[in-house]
């Protein structure tokens, strides 16, 4: 089982944030959508052992046009981040259905891609075909903009890498049989928590990889 934390717009919350990363040690990959991502600087015990992404936010001294958005591939999954949903919402129109260019990249390959993005702090999820649009939240405060702080946290079951057994014949030794294994996905679960780990919604996504 694979486990990636998603977190955004921590604000400099340690203490929030520290609780958070806490109950949640077992996750594999750690994802900040920006505002601040300079605060795991301060956690850095709990980045150990785990692959960390983020994004600056656009107030942040380091945020660029160049590095605003950032793409990545975690076992055959896209991954495409980015503080705000600027980017989402360009993303969204391409992906109508209506548009041909969209048509042909759809038929081409059928990975699933998570779009992720913050700033907003409202939690957010939407699927469409194999495009998921999702903003884990805040972690600014308690509650800030009528919304209770909370993260995501995905998890799915290890890709099968697509692998060739060998076989002896066993009157012709010099002929090889092949086995390929398959490398479907039965599924993908994302599940919105919030500060105090109490699950508040989740959704199970069936599909096989490209």
């Amino acid at each position: 089982m694979i486990k990636i934390l998603i977190i955004s717009d921590t604000h400099h919350n340690h203490k929030i944030l520290k609780n958070v990363l806490s109950m949640n040690t077992d996750c594999d990959y750690l994802i900040h959508l920006g505002d601040e991502p300079d605060d795991m600087s301060r956690h850095t015990e709990y980045l150990e052992n785990k692959h960390f992404y983020y994004v600056y936010g656009l107030y942040h001294s380091r945020w660029s046009h160049e590095n605003a958005v950032k793409q990545f591939q975690i076992d055959n999954i896209d991954f495409c981040i980015s503080h705000t949903d600027a980017c989402f919402k360009m993303l969204k129109s391409e992906s109508n259905p209506k548009s041909k260019k969209t048509k042909s990249q759809n038929t081409e390959s059928n990975r699933l891609l998570f779009y992720c993005f913050g700033h907003t702090h409202h939690r957010h999820f939407e699927q469409n075909n194999n495009i998921v649009y999702l903003n884990p939240g805040h972690l600014k405060n308690e509650n800030d903009r009528d919304e209770i702080a909370g993260y995501v946290v995905i998890e799915f079951e290890r890709m099968k890498k697509k692998a060739t057994k060998r076989l002896k014949n066993s009157i012709l030794c010099d002929e090889i049989k092949e086995n390929t294994l398959s490398d479907k996905t039965p599924f993908v679960h994302v599940n919105f928590f919030d500060l105090y780990k109490n699950l508040l919604n989740t959704h199970k996504i069936i599909y096989e990889s490209g």
